[in-house]
């Protein structure tokens, strides 16, 4: 590695190093490779296990928009758990996915609106 790769690797490290939280440094605190370091923080966040999985579906088919959630709050929360569940393979189809939309709405509120969009 030449002189400006190291600057390059040392400044890319202590980037990681300092960006991370806590936690994470117990994981790449020993790396000496910033590309070692994001491939290890890059596994923790993208694979996933069974037991994460199971989570994932559960905070989909739970999530409710309360008062204090603005709607588009809501339903970005939605799309972030979808996204990390179809990282794991399971993918919804749209009519599904419009379920967990519409699910979580409180009815006494929005139970209007899902009644026009049956129609």
């Amino acid at each position: 590695m030449s002189e400006n790769e190291n600057k390059v690797n040392q400044k890319a490290l202590s980037f990681l190093l300092l960006s991370v939280s806590d936690n994470y440094l117990e994981d790449i605190g020993e790396c000496e490779q910033a590309k070692n370091a994001w491939s290890i923080l890059e596994d923790i966040h993208t694979k996933f296990g069974l037991l994460h999985t199971v989570m994932l579906i559960k905070d989909m088919v739970t999530i409710t928009k309360t008062d204090d959630l603005p709607m588009q709050e809501y339903l970005g929360k939605i799309q972030d758990i979808n996204l990390k569940i179809n990282k794991v393979g399971i993918e919804f189809p749209d009519n599904l996915l419009a379920c967990f939309f519409l699910m979580g709405l409180p009815m006494d509120k929005y139970e209007s609106l899902v009644r026009n969009l049956e129609r």
